[in-house]
């Protein structure tokens, strides 16, 4: 697995942009722009501030590594939006990472990644 600086490294190679991130997740530009608490006028920039990049970084990077655990990237998106995960005080992937909480999300999925449950 990954150290957190390669996937966060990787996921910024990948260009994301809010509308990349959240077709990627199966969802609304005004959904993930919702979920990490951005403001609503960020669906329609065109260019966004280096905060909102670093945000959409982060969800890119736990998404990756949650794409690597899945068969199909329609499962990984499912299980990173909508399992609440006990360890992460059953919140959702996407929930921890919203909260700033991007290493006990990894941390998780590198756990899960070697057999263990959440």
């Amino acid at each position: 697995m990954l150290l957190t600086q390669d996937i966060i490294q990787n996921a910024r190679s990948c260009g994301a942009t809010l509308h990349s991130v959240a077709k990627a997740l199966e969802m609304e530009p005004t959904e993930l722009a919702d979920a990490l608490r951005l403001p609503a006028d960020v669906v329609h920039q065109t260019t966004v501030s280096d905060e909102v990049q670093h945000r959409l970084h982060e969800v890119c990077a736990a998404f990756l590594v949650t794409a690597e655990l899945h068969e199909s990237d329609a499962d990984a998106a499912q299980h990173f939006r909508l399992t609440p995960i006990r360890v992460l005080g059953h919140r959702t992937l996407l929930q921890a990472v919203a909260d700033g909480d991007l290493e006990k999300a990894l941390r998780y999925l590198r756990t899960i990644s070697g057999g263990q449950n959440g």
